[in-house]
Order: C-alpha cells, then sequence, then structure tokens
C-alpha cells in the first residue's frame, strides 16, 4: 500500500476539533466519560507530536497517511497540507521539507506555529565577577565560599567565577568584593524541522 508523508497546518486548533466532533468523532480521543479529551488529541493516523503556537491554538504535525486519509485531510476544513511526497523511506523527509521551505506561503504558515529564530537561553550559570580592592601587587589564590564549597581564585584586581545560578557566593579575603552577577546564556538555534517519523 503506498502511503504519502505530509506536513498538516492548522490555523484553528479549536475551530478543527469543533468540526471533527461533529462530522468524525472518532477522529478525536475519548476520555472514560466519552467526552472529548482535554486538551482535545486528535487521532487515527501515524503523526509526530504537535508542533504548537505557545497558545496552542494552531499547530503543525508531521504525519505517515494511507490513501484514503491523505484525500480526507486534503478536504478538511480548518486544515492546509502544506507539503507532501510519497513515503520512499530515507529521504522522504527532505523531498517534504523541501517544498516547504521552497514555497514562501507555507514557509509563512509553518514559522506561525514553529519559530526558528536563533535565541538566547539560559544556561542555569551566573557570572560573578570579583574585585580585589585594594589590587593585589601580584597575582594572588584567595577563597571563595560557594555554596558552602570552597574555591580558589587567583586574581590582581579582578577575575571572573562561574557558579551556579542563585549560588551563595562569600570570598574569604576582607579586600576581595562581589563587583557584579550576571546570569549566563547560549545561543540555540532551533533545528529547522519540528519532526519527522521513523524511516523518513
Amino acid at each position: 500500500m503506498s502511503m504519502t508523508d505530509a506536513i498538516l497546518y492548522v490555523p484553528d486548533y479549536p475551530a478543527l476539533v469543533t468540526h471533527l466532533g461533529a462530522e468524525y468523532p472518532a477522529l478525536l480521543v475519548r476520555d472514560e466519560a466519552g467526552e472529548i479529551a482535554q486538551p482535545p488529541v486528535v487521532t487515527g493516523f501515524a503523526r509526530t507530536p504537535a508542533a504548537t503556537t505557545t497558545d496552542g491554538s494552531a499547530l503543525l504535525v508531521y504525519a505517515r497517511l494511507r490513501p484514503a486519509e491523505i484525500e480526507q485531510w486534503r478536504g478538511m476544513p480548518h486544515v492546509t497540507v502544506l507539503a507532501e511526497a510519497p513515503y520512499q523511506g530515507k529521504g522522504t523527509a527532505q523531498a517534504v521539507y523541501g517544498q516547504v521551505f521552497a514555497d514562501a506561503d507555507a514557509l509563512a504558515s509553518y514559522d506561525s506555529v514553529y519559530d526558528r529564530t536563533p535565541r538566547e537561553v539560559p544556561t542555569g550559570e551566573e557570572s560573578i565577577t570579583l574585585v580585589a580592592d585594594p589590587a593585589f601587587t601580584e597575582p594572588t589564590e584567595v577563597t571563595i565560599d560557594v555554596d558552602g564549597q570552597s574555591r580558589a581564585v587567583t586574581l590582581t584586581d579582578t577575575a571572573e567565577l562561574v557558579v551556579p545560578e542563585g549560588a551563595e557566593v562569600v570570598p574569604s579575603h576582607a579586600a576581595v568584593s562581589i563587583a557584579g552577577r550576571e546570569a549566563m546564556t547560549t545561543a540555540v538555534t532551533p533545528p529547522a524541522w519540528f519532526g519527522i517519523l521513523a524511516g523518513a
């Protein structure tokens, strides 16, 4: 049986859930009482977990669909098939995502849900600036207490120390003080693809 890999874009997930509840109730996961599970989950085909907007109102999924399923989703209200390709094993995902990135409208829809913008994220560490006042005449090793653990630091006038964020830092030398604390971040670029299915 031929299968199709596709990226499905849902710009208004609550509207899709309402439509499925009325027209295709078997496609929504139900709780023990037979009510639509909350939050609503669409079922009935192989797919990745959804990439969603922060408020969950729009989403993307990478799906592997049988012939009847791809036809159903192509014509489904509140759903746009951004890209699709026959499943042919390894390389299929490249073909599907390649279509999205080659089409400005598809890419705009994709980016409206999945943020690929590089961003700074906290590392969980802080940079501590230590200052000796007056400055030492030569490099001098002093002990710094970090959350009850002693650490040796060598400085003349200033030194930087990396510690866990929120750590209690106490210099043991009277001439050394903390001049500043700054949370550390690192640049992270999310992957261009939000997900694929096995074998693609």
